[in-house]
């Protein structure tokens, strides 16, 4: 695997947080997230070329487990529902 960038992004909601882009399928992508995420005290999101080589809800677990590790809380637009937003997601399904 290559590292092929690394950006420490400032954000007003978010703070300071790094993202390290790397020559990798998903998998070892976000294996490399939580590995950083332990190593180091500060929010690291990987990001990878590759493919997704797995599941939908192995991503979307390894993804949740990359969140919490980093402490980045997510922030909602004023006005945002999350009932509407779940009834609308029903729909489409």
């Amino acid at each position: 695997m290559e590292i092929e960038s690394v950006k420490v992004v400032e954000d007003p909601d978010f703070g300071r947080y790094f993202i390290v882009v790397v020559d990798s399928d998903a998998l070892d992508a976000l294996k490399l997230n939580l590995k950083l995420l332990d190593a180091f005290d500060f929010p690291i999101l990987v990001t990878w070329k590759g493919r997704i080589d797995a599941s939908s809800d192995e991503i979307a677990n390894l993804l949740a487990e990359v969140l919490l590790k980093s402490g980045i809380k997510p922030v909602l637009e004023e006005g945002y529902s999350v009932v509407n937003a779940i009834e609308e997601y029903r729909e489409d399904i």
